[in-house]
């Protein structure tokens, strides 16, 4: 009797774990934990998604150093556009670094003053 129950709740146990497995959808932009790239660091100072995706790539370390004149909301509208907020940021007055994800609506946020600059 002991053995059936001891063997039923292993069961029990390994059909829960094997439920937190996530798989990837074709076309899903999201960065698995084996695709970042912790020898490159790309360096951004802008905070525009489309700026940013033009100079750097999906899973990369970035480092956000905004300018003097940049205030003190530009570090939290860089973190909110351009950072994978499934690991960690580190946020100071002087730079923001995370892992980089894109935004899809990347595109969508760009203006043509945007595409020159």
């Amino acid at each position: 009797m002991k053995r059936i129950f001891v063997a039923g709740l292993a069961g029990f146990a390994l059909s829960v774990l094997a439920g937190c497995q996530q798989s990837q959808a074709p076309g899903n932009h999201m960065t698995a934990a084996s695709d970042i790239d912790q020898d490159t660091l790309c360096q951004v100072s802008t905070w525009k998604p489309i700026n940013v995706a033009s100079q750097c790539e999906a899973g990369q370390k970035i480092l956000y150093r905004p300018g003097d004149e940049a205030g003190s909301e530009q570090s939290a509208l860089f973190t909110a556009a351009n950072c994978d907020l499934r690991f960690s940021v580190s946020a100071t007055p002087g730079g923001t670094a995370c892992i980089y994800r894109p935004i899809r609506s990347a595109n969508a946020l760009a203006t043509p003053d945007d595409a020159a600059s």
